[in-house]
C-alpha cells in the first residue's frame, strides 16, 4: 500500500509528499524486478517520464499514476485535502 500525495502535476515534484510517494514507487519498482523500460512498455507511461519523476524533476499525471499502481499491484489511498496542510 502506498499513500498518494494530495496532488501531482506536471511541475517539479518538490514537496515532502511527492518525495515520499516517489520513494515508495521507486521501491515498488525495485521489488518487482522489472526495468523502467519494461514498466514503460507495459503501462504506456514513457520511460523518460518515469525516470524524470523518479529523479524528482517532473510530476506525473493521475492517469500515469493509476497505470503504474495497477501494473505494480499496489493500492493507492488518496489523502484528503486537509492532509495537504500537515
Amino acid at each position: 500500500m502506498i499513500d498518494s500525495p494530495p496532488y501531482l502535476s506536471d511541475t517539479p515534484a518538490t514537496t515532502t509528499h511527492h518525495a515520499a510517494f516517489r520513494d515508495q514507487l521507486r521501491q515498488a519498482i525495485r521489488d518487482s524486478g522489472q526495468s523502467q523500460l519494461g514498466i514503460s512498455r507495459a503501462t504506456g507511461v514513457g520511460q523518460a517520464i518515469l525516470s524524470k519523476f523518479l529523479s524528482g524533476s517532473r510530476g506525473l499525471s493521475v492517469a500515469s499514476i493509476e497505470k503504474l499502481v495497477e501494473h505494480l499491484g499496489l493500492e493507492l489511498h488518496p489523502r484528503t485535502l486537509a492532509a495537504k496542510d500537515e
